[in-house]
């Protein structure tokens, strides 16, 4: 109901508001002999009926195309299904789909859009690029609208479309379940368009495969995406890489964090692609932690995503707990350290060593060092088919890594481009090449193998019956290197598709036409670039288009081969049918048990049901009680949180005029303390101050202290000397007396009671005498 209200709501909301088909094929499958250079790639048929076309081959040379009939074409039998996976995720083309009565063959060639909807896209993509609509341009928009979207594709790359056009064709496809594959990369969708998109996938059941590459999408429309596909549950494929222009993806941290939730909780993706979007290494942690929950997605790529050497130490826990097939992590950061972190986690045992398939280090700034890990990695990895390591420097660890691939059983396509292989790697290479059994598909362009290396490994090929696939491109071979070239193709039936263009060939030409005479296998081979005379390529040519001829009227042998392979597996199926219907009864019976033992528990269960009910009166009661309890102990609650509120705001209060005393007491003693600075600062000065003062007073004090003693001793002097008058006194009066009465001489004796001056200064001299005696 709820997905249903959204689809409605979807289709009537205003307006305002390409990864190859279904499955990439997995890079280590070979490519199909008939699929050559420039050529359609084979039309994979049923064993029951395969129909005949005829397509024209193409000879790639510097001269002039040689082009031939093909009367027939083989066929790629489709890989098993993957454990886990979508029906429609393990197949690669549309004819697969045919094959498998997913598809009727006649809708490929139907459209099924409305001329409405598509008048009502272009009025759409006409408001984005702000352009005038015509009927020019639009007769030009509906002759590509017919081109693109017929059968199950919807494709409209590279058309300046935006949100509003996202919005259209949203609506458009709500409505519409007969497209499969939806791709828009190459437009200018932003946030606001991927909203539009992810809205559709959430309520479409149809969609399998999305691509919205170099949209200019960023972490906002990667959330509504991830949201998007938490709750689909049939898309199997979304490419969000980011192409060379400006309308890159840039998902980055927080889009990387939504896809790692999407992750956890999706159960149908098989496929993702985040190339070029700066996730750095916090990104890829988020993406792990969503992977260690998911189940289903097997391919993923992080190419170019800034992921330092730090990254691949998570890399390699999430390869033994995931369950990805096929990683690409080219042009990162890995470095020597990072593919030792890589290689150190996948040599504990673990699923990973049966399940990796493909594995690509191309621009990893890979030296000497880091080569002998990935020597260590094919050794652990057995399920290894593809590795890639172009564009790093193997220096002279290459002879390690011919020794790893070598004893490898299951690797079927080594690329090796830019990997600085000079000619003294050619004897490796040749040993590896000799004892290899699995290997179909070599890629050593752009090295420096000269004639030397170049011979070691056309003598190696002459005993190889498995290669199909050789690219020796700009590897500065001469003559010398093409008449070995030659002398191989005389001996080897085998090899299919061979690359020499860009190299220093001439006159080995001739030796080239020669040797095809006598060689049968070889389909294509590309020699542009070369100094090759018109007669050789001419000769080439002809011999090329006889062994195509060849080979086609050979194709029924090799149906019924794969016919009798059919047969095989059809053997092992229809045991493992009758394994299945085994246990399917073993199964029924186990349930026929569990059904006497279910209703031998219904009756318990009734005889039982009265005392259940009892015990369920009883647990009301006691329910009854203590929400009675409960409320008491609100009530009691809600008292005791108001005194304790009460308390509290007392404590505040009482803690407020508490703090206001410390404050005031810290006053105080902050006035107490500068008062006493200040009293101490006086008297220092007033000592200071008063010192000259101290002193005289200390003088004037001793001086009077000397003044006293003197004057004291004079007191002392006095009255002896007032009592020695005293005593002279009475004498005189007595002899006065004596005198009176014989003679009485009144003018010499003084009157009775006075006092006699003999002896006794006047005070006049006594002050005089004081004065003089004091110092001054």
């Amino acid at each position: 109901m709820e997905v249903e209200q959204r689809r409605r709501q979807l289709l009537h909301s205003p307006m305002q508001h390409g990864l190859d088909p279904v499955r990439p094929a997995s890079a280590g499958q070979p490519r199909p002999p008939s699929a050559g250079l420039g050529g359609r790639q084979a039309r994979p048929t049923s064993a029951s009926s395969r129909a005949t076309s005829s397509v024209m081959r193409r000879v790639r040379t510097n001269s002039p195309q040689f082009l031939c009939n093909a009367d027939e074409e083989d066929t790629i039998l489709p890989r098993p299904l993957p454990t886990g996976m979508a029906y429609a995720a393990s197949y690669t083309t549309f004819d697969e789909l045919v094959d498998k009565q997913i598809l009727q063959q006649d809708e490929e060639d139907k459209v099924r859009i409305g001329m409405a909807d598509v008048s009502q896209l272009y009025h759409c993509k006409c408001d984005d690029q702000g352009l005038q609509p015509n009927r020019e341009r639009e007769s030009r928009f509906v002759q590509l609208l017919s081109r693109n979207c017929r059968g199950i594709h919807f494709a409209l790359r590279e058309n300046g479309l935006g949100a509003k056009s996202a919005a259209c064709i949203a609506s458009m496809l709500a409505e519409n379940s007969h497209f499969a594959v939806l791709d828009l990369s190459g437009n200018r969708l932003k946030d606001a368009g991927a909203a539009r998109i992810a809205e559709l996938l959430s309520i479409n059941d149809s969609l399998v495969h999305v691509a919205l590459k170099s949209n200019d999408i960023g972490y906002l429309g990667a959330e509504k995406l991830a949201e998007a596909l938490q709750c689909n549950v049939t898309l199997t494929s979304l490419d969000l890489s980011g192409l060379s222009g400006i309308n890159r993806n840039h998902l980055g941290t927080y889009g990387a964090q939504a896809m790692g939730n999407a992750l956890a909780a999706n159960r149908t993706l098989a496929a993702l692609n985040l190339g070029a979007n700066g996730l750095g290494n916090e990104g890829l942690s988020f993406l792990a932690a969503g992977l260690e929950y998911n189940q289903t997605l097997t391919d993923l790529n992080l190419s170019s995503n800034n992921l330092g050497w730090e990254a691949y130490t998570v890399i390699g826990p999430l390869l033994n707990s995931a369950h990805i097939c096929s990683l690409d992590l080219e042009r990162n950061d890995a470095r020597d350290k990072g593919i030792a972190a890589l290689s150190q986690s996948l040599k504990m045992p673990s699923p990973v060593s049966e399940r990796l398939e493909v594995l690509n280090l191309s621009y990893n700034g890979i030296r000497s060092a880091g080569f002998q890990c990935v020597s260590s990695i094919i050794r652990s990895v057995k399920s290894l088919k593809v590795l890639k390591l172009e564009g790093n420097e193997c220096g002279d660890a290459f002879g390690e890594l011919a020794m790893a691939v070598k004893d490898s059983r299951s690797i079927t396509h080594l690329t090796l481009s830019r990997c600085e292989l000079v000619a003294e790697d050619g004897e490796s290479l040749g040993e590896m090449v000799r004892a290899q059994t699995s290997l179909t598909r070599l890629d050593l362009p752009d090295n420096l193998l000269r004639d030397e290396g170049t011979a070691f490994l056309m003598k190696a090929l002459k005993s190889n019956d498995v290669l199909r696939h050789l690219d020796l491109a700009n590897n500065k071979i001469r003559d010398s290197g093409g008449m070995a070239i030659a002398e191989m193709l005389q001996e080897n039936n085998s090899l299919q598709h061979l690359i020499i263009r860009q190299n220093n060939l001439k006159i080995s030409g001739d030796n080239v036409a020669e040797a095809l005479r006598t060689n049968s296998s070889l389909l294509e081979l590309d020699f542009s670039y070369n100094d090759f005379s018109f007669r050789s390529y001419t000769a080439v040519g002809q011999h090329l288009q006889k062994n195509m001829k060849l080979w086609r009227k050979q194709a029924t042998p090799r149906l019924m081969q794969q016919i009798d392979a059919l047969k095989v597996d059809e053997g092992t199926l229809h045991g493992t049918h009758e394994e299945i219907v085994q246990e399917i009864k073993r199964r029924e019976v186990t349930q026929e048990n569990l059904s006497h033992k279910r209703e031998h528990v219904k009756q318990l269960i009734h005889s039982f049901s009265g005392n259940i009910k009892k015990l369920e009166e009883e647990h009301a009661h006691i329910a009854m009680k203590r929400a009675k309890e409960e409320e008491a102990m609100a009530a009691f609650g809600d008292d005791l949180q108001r005194d304790k509120q009460k308390q509290e705001n007392a404590r505040r209060r009482l803690e407020g005029k508490i703090k206001s005393e410390e404050e005031r007491i810290n006053r105080i003693r902050k006035d107490q303390h500068r008062i006493d600075a200040e009293v101490k600062a006086l008297q220092e000065r007033s000592l200071v101050e008063l010192a000259p003062q101290r002193a005289e007073l200390e003088r004037e004090q001793a001086l009077q202290k000397k003044a006293e003693s003197r004057a004291k001793a004079l007191a002392e002097v006095l009255s002896r000397a007032e009592l020695r008058v005293k005593e002279l006194e009475k004498k005189t009066g007595a002899g006065a007396a004596a005198a009176t009465g014989k003679d009485r001489k009144p003018s010499s004796v003084p009157p009775v009671g006075g006092k006699v001056s003999i002896g006794r200064p006047s005070s006049a001299t006594r002050g005089k005498r004081v004065s003089a005696a004091r110092p001054k």
